[in-house]
């Protein structure tokens, strides 16, 4: 039984829209306002708008132009929206306008990105600590910035640094480079985030491993790696596999009869283990006393039984 329309008056007509439209009407903007997300949309309303209720632009935002994605779906080549670009009315904006320069009006589901100015970064800074003068957080000039470019922004190296020895840190690792042989190369390694390390030569060498007597050594100038192991009461011959040098900042070098490099302050010297395997004779010497075992409780069995029927 279907309503008598009659009844309804005013009511009637609120009822039908519910039906054929949709009152609820939303759009959404993302990207660089300081409140995206999800508005009521109400009629006549343009981006400008949708700007302002999302809070207006943060820093770095694109105040010129902005994305609309609008829904056109077409099945049959697989199309889903349109996308426009639209400038910004700025003076409508804030306020100096009563009016939008553009009649581009909002639909249902419309969805705005505010994108970042093109060109335009966020700061950003490399930490600079260790044994140089005055030791900070350089904002960057520029995007590409050198190492010397950096350390001369610190006051430059102190007397004691060691600069083989210094290392970079991103992201919580070590990237191995050697510092002094980038020093005043033309390579552009550096990014916002960096933290530089500058070592210095009042540093220490440790050995450990299969040594006679594992040890921490202040380091020396011009020594290499086969004098701390001798310091340390040399190699044990029975237990020692391959040794190598870990250096500070990362990179590693073998040592054995034909190499022995030099070592860096902070550096560590390793000397590996050998594996250990299974004594092959004590294995067979194992079987032996458990087959003359099984043989003496054998005999001791035979004997008892004999002994029985006599």
């Amino acid at each position: 039984m279907y309503p008598n329309k009659s009844n309804f008056g005013l009511e009637t007509k609120i009822w039908t829209l519910s039906i054929t439209e949709i009152l609820n009407k939303t759009i959404n903007i993302n990207g660089l306002v300081n409140n995206p997300g999800e508005f009521k949309m109400s009629n006549g309303m343009v981006i400008e708008d949708a700007i302002l209720a999302a809070g207006g632009f943060i820093e770095y935002a694109d105040q010129d132009s902005l994305i609309l994605n609008r829904e056109n779906f077409d099945p049959s080549v697989g199309k889903l929206s349109d996308r426009f670009i639209l400038p910004i009315d700025l003076k409508y904006l804030n306020g100096l306008s009563n009016q939008p320069s553009s009649s581009f009006l909002l639909l249902d589901n419309d969805i705005i990105y505010v994108r970042k100015k093109s060109g335009v970064e966020a700061k950003k800074s490399i930490v600079v600590r260790g044994e140089i003068f005055f030791p900070s957080n350089v904002i960057l000039e520029y995007e590409i910035s050198s190492l010397k470019d950096l350390i001369n922004k610190v006051g430059g190296l102190k007397p004691t640094a060691n600069l083989a020895a210094s290392y970079i840190k991103r992201a919580g690792k070590i990237i191995s480079l050697n510092l002094s042989e980038e020093l005043n190369s033309n390579s552009n390694f550096l990014i916002g985030g960096d933290t530089i390390e500058i070592a210095s030569n009042n540093g220490t060498v440790s050995t450990i491993g299969a040594v006679e007597n594992e040890n921490l050594f202040i380091w020396i100038e011009g020594k290499k790696s086969k004098f701390y192991i001798a310091n340390s009461g040399g190699i044990i011959k029975s237990e020692a596999s391959d040794a190598f040098i870990i250096f500070p900042n990362g990179k590693t070098k073998k040592i054995n009869f034909f190499r022995n490099p030099k070592v860096l302050p902070n550096s560590q010297i390793v000397v590996n283990r050998k594996l250990k395997k299974l004594d092959q004779d004590n294995g067979e010497k194992g079987w032996d006393r458990l087959f003359k075992l099984i043989t003496i409780v054998t005999s001791t069995l035979t004997a008892a039984v004999l002994a029985s029927k006599l």
